[in-house]
């Protein structure tokens, strides 16, 4: 097995690394960790079989690529194979996968939409960080219901410390978070109520079966991802299209439940926030990249717009 396996990850379109790390830092991510340099450590776990990867990512100019800018994919102590794998879940997690026909199409979203545009300028090149697998935005989703995102922050890294696999990245151990067999094993789960823990239970074995694999719901109509999703106990219509965005990672996904991006497009657009059939017009200017509309408005709104 060789000491360690390299990938280089181009980009179409407008992409920022700076707005990346700005992303994890300021929301304190449990997907990436910010280590030395504007390098990231991303403990993981492989999606399909969950074997832990060590990955260490940077960025880089490389005249070669045609001016192309990317991301180096680092992966220690695995084989070629691993690490296409590994490298071609970074591209997904970190919207690296943007092919140039869709590169254009945002660009004439942002020609359409002069608010969106205005967000975009202020936010150039920031896209989607999703979680690391779909089962991972399936259990966030559960340790979140009902419960502060703080709480569900300190039991994430509870447990990824204490039951995570170790991976080497550059010189130092880091954990992942702990593989769905965790919780099928009857392990204490501190801070989780007897129904929650049954929702990460089945979120387990939907991740063990199969049936959150990120290929797997990409390739199905949009429809047809929310209903698998919520074919898993505790994921309702609010946490499906939650995990259909940023989980499987879905462009087009217009957050029908998310009260905090309805707010933030009532400032932005002057309409009411209660009023559904403007943002749901408002939305349809974004096609086919709802998703990414949702998230500029979100996130331009907390990192201080």
């Amino acid at each position: 097995m060789p000491d360690a396996t390299t990938h280089r990850l181009t980009t179409n379109g407008v992409y920022s690394w700076e707005q990346v790390l700005h992303l994890i830092r300021a929301r304190d991510s449990i997907t990436a960790r910010p280590i030395a340099g504007d390098a990231l450590a991303l403990p993981l776990l492989l999606d399909g079989c969950f074997t832990p990867v060590g990955v260490h990512l940077s960025w880089t100019a490389d005249e070669n690529e045609e001016g192309k800018d990317g991301v180096v994919v680092h992966c220690e102590g695995v084989d070629d194979e691993t690490a296409r794998r590994a490298a071609h879940q970074v591209a997904q997690i970190f919207s690296l996968d943007v092919t140039a026909p869709e590169a254009e199409a945002f660009e004439d979203v942002l020609e359409r939409d002069g608010v969106l545009a205005a967000l975009h300028d202020r936010r150039a090149g920031l896209r989607p960080v999703l979680f690391a697998t779909v089962y991972e935005a399936c259990v966030w989703s559960i340790l979140t219901a009902r419960s502060s995102m703080r709480q569900a922050r300190s039991l994430w890294r509870d447990y990824a410390e204490a039951h995570g696999l170790p991976v080497q990245i550059a010189g130092r151990t880091h954990t992942t978070f702990p593989p769905p067999s965790f919780f099928l094993e009857g392990n204490d789960l501190p801070g989780i109520r007897r129904q929650k823990r049954a929702y990460l239970e089945d979120v387990a074995r939907a991740a063990l079966a199969g049936h959150l694999n990120r290929d797997r719901l990409r390739a199905m109509p949009l429809e047809q991802t929310r209903k698998e999703l919520r074919k898993v106990k505790g994921i309702g219509p609010f946490f499906a299209d939650m995990v259909s965005a940023f989980g499987v990672g879905r462009r087009d996904v217009f957050m029908e439940h998310e009260p905090r991006i309805h707010e933030a497009m009532a400032r932005r657009y002057g309409v009411e926030a209660s009023d559904m059939g403007a943002l749901r017009q408002i939305a349809e200017g974004w096609r086919p990249f709802r998703t990414w509309g949702c998230f500029l408005l979100f996130m331009d709104a907390l990192l201080g717009g």
